[in-house]
């Protein structure tokens, strides 16, 4: 029954944001396409829709315009508000202080030097292995349009990372952790499913191995603070190499430069292991059950 219970929590939460992602695309996408009709973007008149040219050709023209990226970054937006606003409605996350404070500045910052340098270790891993064994990225041409429109922008480097921790780490990896004795069931099933709900082959990998990163983290402190701030870290970098190094990072990762790419994943290795071990001692034993009383758990005294 617990069982069961966990994984339609888990469905549920997944199965809603998808249904308010494909409706705030769908009513985005009609907008943007009628006035890029209207307004001569789009060379098309809407009665000749389903006759002179399909649907499908219609949608093609459309995200290559300028009107198709706005409708994208406009349901990443939309969505992930309304979504934000459900979960903490439904008391899955509660809205209160400890929720995102419950943690000494020293602890904050060795937290998010290790999302960072994680995120340093992760990524090189997984262009290394792209170098020899290349993983498919279906979203490259979809982050690069997003990470030159505002409201993409916007979305991808602050309300996105604040939506994800909130639903995968604070309501799914939460719920879990409160109903499991075990913490790394729902430290592992929540950055498992993180990680496959990207749907994109590179991003999996990454996100899996990062998301269980961050989910030991929120474990070990008690606070979505540091998750956030280190996950809007990683996609704000992600942004600005799109911004401003598109095409660099091929020159970077490539077979000439792999014994640079080898030592610096293992200097990146070390330092991360070096600081999981630091937020290990200075973050007090997590009493069990994880969560009686909230996420909150007991300050550390000292670093």
């Amino acid at each position: 029954m617990k069982f069961l219970k966990s994984a339609l929590v888990v469905l549920g939460l997944l199965l809603l944001y998808t249904l308010l992602q494909g409706g705030f695309a769908f009513v985005a996408y009609v907008v943007a396409g009628v006035v890029a009709c209207m307004d001569g973007t789009i060379n098309v008149s809407l009665s000749d829709l389903g006759s002179k040219i399909s649907f499908e050709e219609f949608q093609n023209m459309l995200v290559a315009s300028d009107y198709g990226v706005w409708a994208i970054a406009s349901a990443l937006f939309f969505s992930a508000l309304v979504m934000l606003f459900i979960i903490f409605l439904s008391g899955l996350v509660k809205v209160r202080k400890t929720t995102f404070t419950a943690i000494k500045g020293k602890v904050l910052f060795v937290a998010v030097a290790l999302v960072f340098f994680s995120m340093l270790f992760l990524n090189n891993l997984v262009q290394f292995v792209d170098i020899y064994y290349p993983i498919p990225d279906l979203m490259e041409d979809t982050f690069e349009s997003l990470s030159h429109n505002p409201l993409g922008i916007l979305s991808m480097t602050l309300l996105a990372p604040i939506l994800e921790e909130v639903m995968f780490r604070g309501a799914i990896q939460g719920y879990l952790m409160r109903n499991y004795k075990n913490p790394y069931v729902g430290i592992l099933v929540a950055s498992l499913v993180f990680g496959v709900f990207h749907l994109n082959p590179i991003q999996v990998i990454y996100a899996s191995l990062l998301g269980f990163i961050l989910g030991w983290i929120y474990y070990r402190t008690g606070s979505l603070l540091p998750v956030v701030i280190g996950h809007v870290l990683n996609n704000s970098l992600a942004c600005l190499s799109l911004l401003f190094f598109s095409g660099a990072e091929e020159e970077i990762y490539s077979q000439q430069n792999n014994i640079m790419i080898l030592q610096s994943t293992i200097v990146f290795a070390v330092i991360t292991l070096w600081l999981i071990i630091k937020l290990n001692r200075c973050t007090p034993p997590v009493h069990k059950p994880w969560s009686e009383l909230g996420e909150q758990v007991a300050e550390p005294d000292i670093l």
